[in-house]
């Protein structure tokens, strides 16, 4: 099962889109640690009800993942961007 993380910059808003669920999850802290987890299990996400739409439709997709994968990033900077802003600086993290 594939998983789009898309940024709407207009709404200052990241969401992850789940066409085979047919749900979207906006994203915090949580989401994104389970986004990019060993196992996302995306199966057994549940989130806010949605239509079948093109990823595009919630902003522009700057990485997908599928259950058995890596993420795949399509905008590096935006990527980084978005993990510091939910995760934080990996600098700032006490060790």
């Amino acid at each position: 099962m594939i998983a789009y993380f898309v940024h709407d910059p207009r709404k200052k808003q990241d969401t992850i889109y789940l066409p085979d669920l047919g749900c979207f999850v906006p994203v915090d802290k949580a989401a994104m640690a389970r986004f990019i987890s060993v196992k996302p299990d995306f199966a057994s996400w549940t989130g806010m009800a949605c239509a079948y739409v093109k990823p595009e439709e919630f902003g522009s997709v700057v990485a997908t993942r599928d259950d058995q994968g890596d993420v795949c990033i399509a905008h590096q900077d935006l990527w980084r961007e978005r993990m510091f802003a939910h995760l934080g600086s990996p600098m700032e993290r006490p060790q």
